[in-house]
């Protein structure tokens, strides 16, 4: 089943939360909303819940499969809820935590005691989190309240699966842990599932789509490989991953940002002399002893090594704080030390000036 957004907005007083977004979160997959606090994530997403209701547009609508929900209530939706928090029951065991939705089913659906039984040691062993059923929240550790408020969600049977930030109450470990396990889950259950989080990493490494969110609008959305290699505005640019920033101006068939100039051939006339800004990974920036055409000079200012890759600073001739990243491989050829002058080219660029990519 997917979901379809149409046309929603929402308004807390004079602050703009949705500003006419229109989504479809594709069926059985994992969908990832990531922007900035105060984007509209949570928002839209308590929205299509039925916990918040939209601005009224005649022109608006949320369907399931097709069928409008914008009138029903979020006990109607079939939608499962998991809270940053966990909320969990404190005075119910981990059994009756999982049960609880369940057990408060109108008589006429409401499953038969082994039955309850059965789900509850299915969801555990899924959760894998066999033989704790006895045990208090207060006993557990946050990685496995949130495992039991997953399942707690899982065991009505939703239509849909919505979680805003799961993990961000947790420790960095743990974090990775469960993202590793909420995949594994997803790939066997898939069930639809749309997902708040302000973690880049978590969300290029968990889900199936991204849909970048930014000022109540929605940036770019598609796959993790395709917004962050193909970034379709500067905000994203900008937000997915680590960049380099470099100032400068649009002449004729060429952008020039200080020492660095590339050609810019096909501008409209209307963008040149324009103030331009040029993104570079830091992967992508070119580190070496020799002076080639094209590169800049540089002088190291800091070397940080611990990690799967090289960190290294850098301060060019007129001032520029900029960043690369290489290999540890290629750190031991360079034998690279602190003060030591380079020549630093970029593989790769990205140049915006205003609403257009060069």
């Amino acid at each position: 089943m997917a979901i379809e957004i149409e046309n929603i907005s929402k308004t807390f007083g004079s602050f703009k939360a949705l500003n006419n977004l229109s989504l479809i979160i594709p069926e059985g997959k994992l969908t990832a909303l990531l922007g900035p606090s105060g984007s509209g994530k949570t928002t839209l997403l308590r929205i299509i819940a039925g916990l918040e209701t939209p601005d009224n547009n005649p022109d608006s609508d949320i369907r399931f499969n097709g069928q409008s929900v914008a009138e029903r209530h979020a006990r109607e939706r079939g939608v499962g809820f998991v809270f940053q928090h966990y909320a969990l029951f404190r005075h119910m065991s981990v059994f009756d935590n999982i049960a609880f939705g369940l057990k408060v089913k109108p008589w006429r659906s409401r499953p038969s005691r082994s039955e309850i039984k059965d789900k509850v040691s299915e969801l555990l062993k899924l959760i894998q989190l066999e033989g704790i059923g006895n045990r208090m929240p207060s006993q557990l550790s946050g990685g496995q309240r949130q495992r039991v408020a997953l399942a707690r969600a899982l065991a009505v049977e939703p239509k849909f699966l919505l979680l805003d930030e799961p993990f961000g109450a947790l420790d960095t470990k743990v974090r990775q842990d469960l993202r590793n396990w909420l995949r594994k889950l997803h790939d066997e259950l898939h069930i639809t599932s749309l997902f708040v989080t302000h973690d880049q990493e978590e969300a290029l490494e968990v889900s199936d789509k991204v849909v970048i969110m930014n000022k109540g609008r929605i940036e770019q959305e598609g796959s993790p490989e395709e917004v962050f290699h193909n970034p379709a505005t500067e905000f994203v640019m900008n937000f997915i991953g680590h960049v380099n920033l470099f100032h400068g101006r649009l002449e004729k068939g060429k952008a020039v940002f200080g020492k660095i100039v590339i050609d810019a051939a096909d501008v409209p006339a209307d963008k040149l002399g324009k103030d331009a800004r040029l993104f570079i990974r830091p992967f992508e920036m070119e580190i070496s002893s020799l002076n080639a055409e094209g590169s800049i000079k540089a002088k190291v200012e800091r070397i940080q090594a611990a990690g799967v890759s090289v960190k290294v600073e850098l301060k060019s001739e007129d001032g520029k704080v900029f960043t690369a990243e290489l290999t540890h491989e290629r750190f031991r050829e360079l034998q690279l030390v602190k003060d030591m002058e380079v020549f630093v080219s970029p593989r790769n660029t990205r140049i915006f000036v205003e609403d257009y990519q060069v």
